[in-house]
């Protein structure tokens, strides 16, 4: 396979911190089947990324395995969503695309410092820059209504639980994709990649449906998939691809993130309600960073996004 391929694959299956062309390819087919449009978004984002990231200092290396490229590809995919396209949202969503590689890369220098890598970060500032300048320009339109700053108490009981609409949901959300059978791929997808993958994501996912049910969520939310996708990142995070930054067992991260990630979401969803804003990967960020800087192997420790992740 042609090495700019296997970047191109890399860029998307990056997004689940798990590098192997066959995984980006499923993802890919998977995005496609649940929606075109994201399907063509990601591609776009992954191409923009490989022909442009060594304008922006990314190395070969951090280049080949995808580490350039995937914070493109979710704003791709987030703003084929959230604008409504036309020329003007068109050029200005590709230049966020590109605009989150220099982003990524200044994020990735501070947080070094600290021993962080920067994870999803720049995605969601950067999709959150395009949402909020639209409400100064008459020709960007998107489909997020920013700013209602009124509180509408949504909780909804009575609803049935499709557990099984909702367990593959949760996944597919990872991309902004509600759609079983792109869940279905994406689980084979992690499965590809390591086995540990797999495994945790669909332990972790089921026991999170049955923890945020018994808390009374939302049950439309739970259908959609919107409590999934952030624990699914982070448990791949934290028990598969950088497990070795911490002392801490790989169970008890998995156990952590379970519990603390719907904390997160739902304490940032209600915070965020005012402001319309989508919440994005911000949970699984933020808890990803307080259980690596809580788990720490040595004070000292620092990492960033150029190591090469282990998949056993």
């Amino acid at each position: 396979m042609p090495l700019s391929l296997q970047t191109f694959l890399k860029n998307i299956s990056q997004v689940v911190l798990l590098e192997n062309v066959w995984t980006g390819l499923l993802i890919l087919i998977a995005l496609w089947i649940g929606d075109w449009k994201v399907g063509l978004a990601a591609m776009i984002g992954s191409l923009l990324s490989l022909l442009t990231a060594p304008w922006f200092g990314y190395t070969k290396e951090e280049i080949h395995s995808g580490l350039a490229g995937f914070n493109s590809v979710l704003v791709a995919i987030a703003l084929s969503i959230f604008m409504i396209m036309t020329w003007q949202t068109l050029i200005v969503s590709l230049l966020a695309v590109l605009l989150a590689m220099p982003f990524a890369k200044a994020m990735q220098s501070v947080l070094k410092q600290i021993g962080l890598p920067e994870l999803t970060m720049p995605f969601v500032v950067v999709t959150w820059i395009v949402l909020l300048m639209n409400s100064q320009f008459g020709f960007l339109k998107s489909t997020v209504k920013l700013l209602p700053l009124k509180h509408v108490n949504a909780i909804d009981l009575t609803q049935p639980l499709h557990p099984i609409a909702a367990f593959f949901n949760g996944i597919s959300q990872i991309f902004l994709v509600e759609n079983v059978i792109s869940g279905i791929l994406i689980i084979v997808a992690f499965f590809v990649a390591s086995r540990w993958a797999g495994v945790f994501v669909v332990i972790a996912n089921a026991l999170s449906l049955i923890f945020v049910y018994l808390l009374g969520s939302d049950i439309m939310s739970l259908n959609h998939g919107l409590f999934g996708y952030n624990l699914i990142l982070g448990v791949l995070a934290l028990a598969v691809t950088f497990r070795q930054l911490t002392f801490w067992n790989r169970y008890l991260m998995f156990v952590l993130v379970i519990l603390m990630t719907p904390m997160f979401y739902g304490a940032i969803a209600t915070l965020f309600e005012p402001f319309g804003l989508p919440i994005l990967t911000l949970p699984f960020v933020l808890v990803t960073w307080l259980l690596l800087l809580a788990g720490r192997n040595k004070p000292e420790a620092k990492h960033n996004a150029t190591q090469n992740t282990e998949h056993s």
